[in-house]
């Protein structure tokens, strides 16, 4: 089944063939138009609204970011999710987390869900080239990764982070090992520069070409781990703050620079005339809370206004959007595919988004729809009625139970009481234009207001329950991944996905939720080390940094004394002994063609649990 069908499929499934999408068709399909527009989406992790100088930051210069801003119509209410991967899944999907799937950072809930159509498909579909440099985080096996979604050129790495568990094992930002289309490849340079010399590269093959393109540059900076070039650093002139400070800095520089060479390279090959430039960020601030916050409370992962306010810039010179113009009324990440689909043409049955084209607003021919917003991801399990941020206008109400770091005495011991009963809801109203600090709850004030964002909250959270648990699962024995490489970071509930708890050998387990392709004979694999270690069960293994100025020379790994393997998988149940040396205990079980249940254990040689395979690879003969 190619591509369009799929997708014709998928949708057929949810009930979305539309009146007025001209009956089966869904959308734009063969070669677009002459004039059609390039698109550009930069999206940077871990980025606040106030870590850039056009936005007032007093210690950086970000001078092409400054110029991005000077020539782009900016949205200064836009928000996204406090976490990443939920904003990716919005962000492609058009889609609102808590229905998409891409609904945490962790566990299965990162699995977009394959039956809805994501931006790629559809502009590949529409004729574009479509290529990714740098972050996914939303499925590393098929059929989640982005070559499986629509991406006809790919260069990432899984997870969250390089240097994560289920990348390569020596990644450290330098001359490491992605992912190129489905094939490990090393590239030489900082992580950054290598997203963006290999983007700027396919732009320009594909442009002569005559080919439109669809690419995305989500870079991993400036998210941590925190590794710089030191020329970075020294030009970031921050010495007295701590490394991991400076080092932030320093990505901040490097990131400005290279989006500077992005788009000098647009006009320099007479592109950036109709070339669409997105510029984002994937959730509030972190590392640069401690200089500038805006003037905003909270951080990343909170719903206060600083977990998920970000900058949103978009110029298109071609189409005379005006420059230099400030949106100041709401808008969500989820109206970033509509109003892209609506300013190129492509017909698309925009009633079975969640959010809505900004395009007439942005041209100014349109006002800014009045509507209440919700800002709301997995942050607990169960998902929790009212565990959100709910917008209307200059109005946030909230479940206030997170703490910011710079809370006052008081109110700190009353969120950390508040945080003992997760299950509880606290909610608390405010006037972020009166008020943009937060600092004065006025939800007693204003019992009008609090009704209607609660009848509006009610009706979209009957929208979203029927999907909140539905997941998406790996597939193994696919063509497409054949052998597949499972990691802990998907175990069905348990989070894990740090290196630093490989290295310790951390009593953790979890089990997989997967789909078997076909019935057949398969091997698995179960080991404590990913197999470019070349290390055995009992082994130590250390791990080495290129850049040692943050976190010194590396981290020190632990040998576990592995004696023992047992694997359960559906109504399969065995247990072997390990060899001292074995690099893998090795298992083969004859599956039939549906889903799969698979939990590992390593023992010591008294039966004591020591933790589960980390790592399966999985083989269908």
């Amino acid at each position: 089944m190619n591509r369009r069908d799929f997708i014709r499929n998928s949708l057929a499934g949810i009930g979305i063939f539309a009146a007025g999408c001209g009956g089966n068709k869904i959308f734009s399909t063969g070669k677009p138009t002459k004039d059609a527009p390039n698109i550009l989406i930069i999206n940077i992790d871990d980025m606040g609204y106030g870590d850039m100088s056009c936005h007032g930051n007093p210690v950086l210069n970000t001078a092409n970011l400054d110029k991005l801003h000077a020539e782009s119509v900016r949205f200064t209410q836009f928000h996204a999710a406090p976490m990443c991967t939920p904003t990716r899944g919005q962000l492609l999907t058009g889609i609102d987390a808590l229905r998409n799937g891409s609904r945490w950072v962790g566990t299965e809930a990162v699995h977009l869900r394959t039956d809805l159509p994501v931006m790629p498909e559809i502009y590949s579909d529409a004729g574009y080239a479509t290529g990714i440099f740098g972050k996914w985080h939303i499925g590393d096996n098929y059929p989640l990764r982005p070559q499986d979604r629509g991406f006809d050129e790919v260069l990432t790495f899984p997870q969250q982070e390089v240097g994560t568990v289920n990348d390569y094992w020596d990644n450290d930002y330098f001359d490491d090992v992605y992912e190129h289309n489905g094939e490990r490849k090393q590239y030489k340079g900082f992580c950054t520069d290598v997203w963006f010399e290999q983007a700027i590269k396919w732009m320009d093959k594909t442009s002569a070409a005559g080919k439109p393109f669809l690419c995305m540059i989500p870079t991993n900076v400036v998210h941590g781990p925190y590794f710089s070039p030191q020329i970075y650093r020294d030009m970031a002139d921050r010495p007295n703050q701590p490394k991991d400070v400076q080092t932030f800095y320093g990505n901040m520089i490097n990131l400005d620079i290279n989006i500077g060479k992005a788009i000098d390279f647009l006009e320099s090959k007479g592109l950036r005339e109709n070339t669409i430039v997105v510029f984002m960020t994937d959730n509030g601030v972190t590392m640069g809370y401690g200089t500038y916050n805006a003037g905003m409370r909270g951080m990343k992962t909170q719903l206060w206004e600083g977990g998920h306010r970000v900058p949103l810039f978009i110029s298109w010179p071609k189409a005379g959007l005006p420059k230099g113009k400030d949106i100041h009324e709401l808008a969500q990440v989820q109206d970033v595919l509509p109003t892209l689909l609506d300013f190129c043409d492509v017909d698309f049955p925009m009633q079975t988004l969640d959010g809505t084209s900004l395009a007439g607003q942005i041209r100014g021919e349109k006002e800014m729809p009045d509507r209440v917003l919700v800002v709301q991801m997995q942050r607990r399990i169960p998902i929790t009625k009212y565990d959100a941020c709910i917008m209307w206008g200059p109005w946030r109400l909230l479940n206030a139970i997170d703490i910011d770091p710079h809370e006052k005495p008081d109110k700190r011991e009353m969120y950390k009481k508040r945080r003992q009963n997760m299950e509880q809801v606290y909610l608390e109203l405010y006037n972020v234009e009166d008020d943009p600090h937060q600092d004065n709850n006025v939800y007693d004030k204003h019992p009008e207001v609090v009704a209607k964002m609660k009848a509006a909250y009610e009706k979209w959270w009957q929208g979203v329950q029927p999907d909140i648990n539905k997941m998406t699962h790996v597939i193994i024995g696919n063509d497409a991944e054949n052998p597949s490489m499972i990691a802990c970071t998907s175990w069905a509930t348990t989070y894990f996905t740090q290196k630093s708890a490989i290295l310790e050998g951390r009593k953790s387990n979890g089990y997989w939720n997967l789909i078997a392709d076909q019935s057949g004979q398969y091997d698995f694999e179960l080991c404590r080390w990913p197999k470019e270690t070349n290390a055995a069960l009992q082994d130590k293994v250390d791990v080495k940094y290129t850049d040692t100025f943050p976190y010194g020379p590396g981290k020190e790994g632990t040998a576990l004394p592995i004696a023992k393997a047992r694997i359960q998988v559906n109504d399969i149940d065995r247990t072997i002994d390990v060899n001292k040396g074995d690099k893998a205990a090795k298992f083969t079980c004859r599956l039939n063609k549906g889903p799969v249940r698979l939990k590992t254990w390593f023992y010591d040689k008294n039966g004591n649990e020591l933790c589960g395979a980390y790592y399966v690879y999985v083989t269908r003969r």
